[in-house]
């Protein structure tokens, strides 16, 4: 992995590095780079969206939630938006 990515110019932040295998919850081998381990997750929070190993997509963060509740309500006329003209 380390090899393809400084082919490109990439360098690895191991200590930042995540693996998730989808519809897997564990590996069978863990990842490494320079012998050091990549931790695996079961879940990763990624641009907005929350990515599971199994796909489950009904889990979200609660602040997503909350916008999502302030959206619908705005969207209906039913809430507070002056500060947002």
């Amino acid at each position: 992995m380390k090899g393809e990515a400084e082919k490109t110019g990439l360098k690895i932040n191991i200590g930042k590095t995540k693996t998730i295998i989808f519809r897997k919850e564990s590996l069978a081998n863990k990842a490494e780079v320079d012998g050091m381990h990549i931790d695996n997750v079961n879940e990763f929070f990624v641009l907005g969206c929350l990515l599971t190993w199994d796909s489950d997509c009904s889990k979200k963060k609660d602040w997503i939630k909350q916008w999502e509740q302030w959206l619908a309500l705005a969207l209906s006329g039913r809430a507070d938006t002056s500060a947002y003209k």
